[in-house]
């Protein structure tokens, strides 16, 4: 599943994550609800681990973009994410031995 579409499946807080297996480096996108992440209450299994986030709670986007949520999040995609940064967090973990 995409960002956009799990942003767009949820209407609750929350938080959006892109998440690296060490192991097999594969990326998993998780939605949390409320102030929860992906180590607690065994969301995901210990073998993935979060590298980036999405702030879905209202205060996050609704004064900015009203109720367009998916602009909020296209635009946190495309402007206001360090995708050259989370690279080198995905590389790093891939490269360890989690």
């Amino acid at each position: 599943m995409k960002i956009m579409e799990v942003a767009e499946a949820n209407k609750t807080s929350g938080w959006i994550w892109l998440c690296v297996n060490g192991k097999e480096k594969l990326l998993r996108i998780v939605w949390t609800n409320n102030e929860d992440n992906p180590l607690m209450y065994g969301i995901l299994t210990a073998q993935y681990m979060p590298i980036m986030a999405i702030d879905m709670w209202e205060h996050a986007w609704m004064l900015e973009h009203k109720l367009d949520k998916m602009h909020y999040v296209e635009e946190t995609l495309l402007t206001n994410i360090s995708w050259d940064r989370v690279s080198k967090i995905y590389e790093s973990i891939a490269a360890s031995k989690f």
